[in-house]
């Protein structure tokens, strides 16, 4: 019985530690996806782009159209 029990705790043990090591892989999958999409949407925004080239916003920008400027309409 000792000897079963032993071993159903082995399993349950490593069954955990490949259930985590999966979930911290997935995790940084998504986390790795979500920073490129952000680095693309700041690489495209014509303001950033102006702040990195040290020139004003283009023709037409106000705050307003700041905030709800859609990079990726069309």
């Amino acid at each position: 019985m000792r000897k079963l029990r032993t071993i159903s705790e082995e399993v349950g043990r490593r069954s955990l530690v490949t259930f985590v090591v999966q979930t911290a892989d997935y995790l940084n999958e998504q986390l790795l996806s979500v920073e490129r999409i952000v680095l693309h949407a700041l690489i495209s925004d014509p303001v950033i782009q102006c702040e990195i080239n040290f020139q004003p916003p283009p023709k037409g920008y106000t705050p307003f159209t700041m905030y709800t400027y859609e990079p990726f309409a069309e």
